[in-house]
């Protein structure tokens, strides 16, 4: 999936619009077609592309990532206030 692909995604999350589906590229259709709730999930505003883009990255990195934002996150709740 390239990011035109991704960019289509997401004008058809922004437009919530069956009709988008229509001009999608063909293997867009494809996934689409395939995975109808995923097309739903568009229509809705689930931004696919941010998701399609952490399954292209190994489970090791998608964890790596995921403590890298909890240890951020964990930093922030111990800090002092100002």
């Amino acid at each position: 999936m390239t990011g035109n692909d991704i960019e289509t995604i997401k004008i058809m999350a922004e437009k919530k619009s069956t009709k988008s589906v229509e001009i999608a590229p063909p293997h867009i259709k494809a996934i689409l077609k395939k995975y109808p709730a995923m097309a739903k999930a568009a229509r809705y505003g689930v931004d696919i592309g941010l998701l399609l883009d952490n399954l292209q990255s190994s489970v090791s990195q998608r964890i790596r990532r995921h403590q890298t934002a909890l240890n951020a996150m964990n930093r922030l709740r111990n800090a002092k206030p100002l």
